[in-house]
């Protein structure tokens, strides 16, 4: 029989060797299946997969079973949750290192899995699923504090969108391809891509990463609500640069890629898959992982996954791993029958003598007698210029935005369009013209990539300013007229007035209609903005 001294003793002894064996989290993600109707009328049925990410060293604690809680969508309220037991688990390390990489460093994940199928009363709003666990390790480089917030995935299953049913969905599964060697500012690439089995069109963004569990609630049981909090990011880092200004992610790939940053240790990365039918966002997917920056040198050639000149003829290429033991260079540029088109420069410049696609390939050699090379397609296609306009005020009506963008050679054949809106669930779009109306007030700002079938890409952006409502004040309140008199009434905004009554009045819809009242009279004006 326990006393109260000895619970409160077991209590303290809890929280004091949690942290010992639960803080090797490294991510997870949170997919599903469509399996057809359910069982019941109204229901449908899912297969539904959780995965944790858990680092191989140090003492680990993996979890059992993992708790689902499933939230309506339009009210945040729990549904239900379900008690999904661990199915599998499998390590994942890496084997075989480029020979040019000095001091390799250990790359190794336990993948534990948990799968479960379950049905769902068929509703409008569609589903919020969310798990959430404990805990983060000390010191990561990019978040504040780490080892006090736990981790929630997330994701969502879609219900009717303008009249149209879209919960027979399956949600996107990411591909694992989570062993990348990351070496200090050396130029990496790491796929974090995603297939889908309806053929939606996937786009890809970093997001914040979410708080979660925490030492002394491992598992919450159920999962607290929607929305969840944010991450503290640090400063030079932030949830759109995870790993600072040198990486980014490719928004049609899934590709993360560029030079990694000088300072060693664990960092969060969190992307957000947009799922996209026919221009409607239906859904949208989360995956977090923890990666190292590794004390470790590549000496190799690396190049971008291509190269588009779509302003002039002019290119400065440059190695991209930015090895420090690189001692020789030789640039081929890949011009059709020309032998002046080479160079042994560091980091040469070329102009091309003509549009067109070419291969350049880059050969680099260290003192070791290391020797690598690497290839990229180069697209040549000046006059290729992103733009676009809007219309829209105030956040009790959409926005309207229009691509203005202009291509030379080949067509604009894509868009994707990031709102900045973080009161909205679809804060972005792949139609070219789309409309958005915006959750809240404030400034936002807003960015549009596009694509040509020559394989241009570039991004406009524009601040907006979204306003409660329009600016309206009167220049007086009262006054005294006689009978006879006519009298110009004042107000001052932007857009279409309407004063009543209308009754002994010239010009109505304008600022300063005339009013000549026999009576005394009050009035009243509206004015509408763009709506």
């Amino acid at each position: 029989m326990y006393t109260l001294k000895s619970i409160l003793l077991l209590v303290s002894f809890l929280i004091l060797v949690n942290p010992a064996f639960a803080r090797h989290g490294k991510g997870g993600s949170i997919t599903y299946e469509y399996l057809g109707v359910g069982s019941a009328s109204g229901t449908s049925k899912y297969r539904m997969t959780v995965k944790h990410y858990i680092d191989c060293d140090g003492t680990q604690f993996i979890e059992p079973a993992s708790y689902l809680g499933i939230f309506d969508a339009g009210s945040n309220n729990l549904v239900k949750t379900l008690t999904i037991q661990e199915s599998s688990r499998t390590t994942i390390q890496k084997q075989h290192f480029d020979p040019c990489i000095s001091q390799p460093p250990k790359v190794c994940y336990v993948v534990v899995t948990y799968t479960s199928e379950f049905e769902l009363r068929d509703n409008v709003a569609g589903y919020v699923l969310s798990e959430q666990e404990c805990c983060r390790i000390g010191g990561i480089i990019n978040i504040g504090n780490s080892s006090a917030y736990g981790i929630t995935n997330t994701n969502i299953i879609p219900g009717v969108i303008g009249g149209v049913i879209y919960r027979t969905n399956s949600s996107p599964v990411f591909m694992q391809k989570d062993t990348v060697v990351i070496c200090h500012d050396s130029y990496f690439s790491m796929d974090f891509s995603a297939t889908d089995a309806d053929g939606d069109k996937l786009t890809y963004a970093f997001s914040s990463g979410k708080t979660g569990g925490t030492v002394q609630i491992r598992q919450p049981n159920p999962p607290s609500s929607p929305p969840y909090s944010n991450l503290p990011y640090v400063s030079a880092y932030s949830a759109d640069q995870p790993l600072g200004p040198g990486v980014k992610i490719g928004a049609n790939t899934g590709i993360i890629s560029g030079v990694a940053p000088s300072t060693l240790g664990s960092y969060v990365i969190s992307v957000n898959i947009s799922e996209f039918r026919n221009g409607v966002l239906i859904g949208v997917s989360k995956k977090e992982v923890q990666v190292t920056v590794a004390d470790c040198t590549l000496s190799a050639a690396v190049l971008k996954e291509s190269y588009n000149t779509c302003k002039d003829f002019t290119f400065q290429f440059h190695n991209e791993s930015f090895a420090n033991n690189v001692r020789k260079y030789y640039w081929d540029f890949g011009v059709p029958n020309s032998s002046s088109d080479t160079s042994s420069a560091e980091i040469p410049t070329y102009t091309y003598p003509d549009t067109g696609r070419y291969i350049l390939k880059l050969i680099v050699a260290s003192e070791e007698g290391c020797e690598d090379s690497a290839t990229a397609n180069v697209l040549v296609y000046p006059g290729f210029d992103p733009g676009f306009t809007f219309t829209g005020s105030c956040f009790q009506s959409p926005f309207q935005f229009g691509d203005i963008s202009y291509a030379q050679y080949g067509t604009v054949n894509s868009w994707l369009w990031d709102f900045e809106d973080n009161y909205s669930a679809s804060n972005s779009s792949a139609s070219q013209n789309p409309s958005h109306q915006y959750g809240g007030t404030g400034n936002y700002k807003v960015l549009l990539t596009v694509g040509s079938s020559k394989g241009c890409m570039d991004t406009s952006t524009a601040d907006i300013l979204v306003l409660d409502k329009p600016f309206l004040s009167l220049a007086f309140r009262d006054t005294l007229i006689c009978s006879i008199d006519t009298l110009a009434l004042h107000a001052n905004g932007s857009g279409v007035f309407s004063w009543t009554p209308n009754a002994s009045m010239l010009k109505q819809h304008t600022a300063s209609p005339l009013v000549f009242p026999k009576t005394t009279t009050k009035y009243l004006v509206a004015l509408d903005e763009q709506g």
